[in-house]
């Protein structure tokens, strides 16, 4: 069912700054979906995959309307309308894990989904591109300590593509490549009880970047 907001919304959205406008004849979603689940376990390897598709009849989902804005004493706003279509959703993700050896790991990563407008046979606003991730990660043998690691990520965003030109504010941003690393360990006390400490530094060298589902991106 539509919520509060997607109804009645008529103002300034202070978390995303941009101006909210509900619809009040929206109707509830009614969606069927289907998802096949694909596993592989052995000693070296541990990977899944999941494909899934979804038909969506009276899909709610908020609009950039790019031929209207809002003013108000604040300043002007881009302007984000709620309405409702036919949609269909498909896609995928995939997770694997390769114990390369007994300290070694590699990890990889991939999530595509694909989503249209089927009462328009146009592209839908802010769905996901493309992302894939690899990481290796290494044990660290630390004596009184267990499961101390570090490792190194990398994510790669594509720029979104599927797109219809004309119907946002700004084109899609582009892709952009991002490295993450951790570490962390677990330390047992002397009665049993287990303490996790763990460092995690995001995009590590520091790349500007904009992200297409971040409406600060205008």
């Amino acid at each position: 069912a539509p919520s509060a907001n997607e109804l009645y919304s008529d103002g300034i959205h202070h978390g995303t700054g941009t101006y909210e406008s509900g619809n009040k004849a929206l109707k509830s979603e009614k969606g069927l979906k289907w998802v096949n689940s694909l596993l592989f376990n052995n000693q070296s390897i541990n990977a899944h995959l999941d494909i899934f598709t979804q038909v969506i009849a009276d899909y709610i989902y908020s609009e950039p309307n790019p031929d209207s804005t809002r003013q108000t004493i604040r300043g002007t706003f881009p302007l984000f309308e709620y309405t409702q279509a036919n949609a269909l959703f498909y896609g995928l993700d995939y997770g694997m894990d390769i114990n390369l050896t007994q300290d070694w790991k590699y990890e990889l990563g991939v999530a595509i989904v694909r989503a249209k407008n089927t009462s328009t046979d146009e592209y839908l606003p802010y769905i996901p591109s493309d992302s894939y991730r690899q990481a290796i990660r290494y044990s660290l043998p630390i004596r009184k300590l267990s499961d101390s690691y570090v490792k190194i990520e990398q994510v790669f965003q594509d720029k979104q593509r599927r797109y219809t030109e004309g119907t946002d504010f700004t084109a899609p941003p582009s892709a952009y490549t991002l490295f993450n690393m951790a570490a962390g360990t677990y330390i047992k006390s002397k009665t049993n009880r287990i303490t996790g400490i763990h460092l995690t530094v995001n995009n590590l060298f520091n790349t500007e970047y904009k992200d297409y589902m971040d409406r600060f991106r205008y």
